[in-house]
């Protein structure tokens, strides 16, 4: 169904039910995290225009050996004209719109570090980026532990 909402891969729902997203939510965001993720930019090389994000993560559990490094590229404040069927004729408003994704790494005994070129494209507006980084059971879908930061923040600046 459409929209579905899946939250920390044990609810799944319509996502246009407001109050069941908001309680899921605030459910899972209880939950202690049992990885922690740092993320911070490397200063930027001379004539590069590559941005290189700093991961690294580390676990509560040394034996996570399946747990999966997932990085996603979101952007903010994006619209779309419909042109056909229910909402012919509206605008849309968009947030968090995944622009790109890729599996990054895995967890080896309980950690992983690494530092990851990121070409972002130029067509993307930079101000409404947020890189996040997030670590998932590919098992059972449940999300481990995450972080975010925006292309924007200054070098080796954290947020976790």
């Amino acid at each position: 169904y459409t929209p579905q909402m899946i939250v920390d891969g044990e609810q799944e729902f319509v996502g246009s039910d407001a109050s069941r997203a908001q309680q899921a939510i605030s459910q899972a965001a209880s939950q202690a995290a049992s990885a922690k993720v740092e993320l911070s930019w490397a200063a930027k090389n001379a004539g590069k225009n590559k941005d290189k994000l700093l991961v690294r993560v580390s676990a509560q559990d040394k034996d996570p050996a399946s747990a999966d490094i997932l990085l996603a590229i979101t952007e903010d404040n994006l619209s779309s004209q419909v042109s056909a069927g229910e909402n012919n004729g509206h605008v849309l408003q968009h947030a968090a719109v995944v622009r790109y994704f890729h599996r990054i790494g895995q967890l080896q005994k309980g950690h992983f570090e690494a530092g990851i070129p990121l070409k972002l494209d130029p067509s993307w507006k930079r101000k409404d980026l947020h890189v996040v980084v997030f670590v998932q059971t590919p098992n059972d879908g449940k999300i481990r532990g995450a972080a975010s930061i925006t292309p924007e923040s200054s070098p080796k600046q954290t947020r976790s």
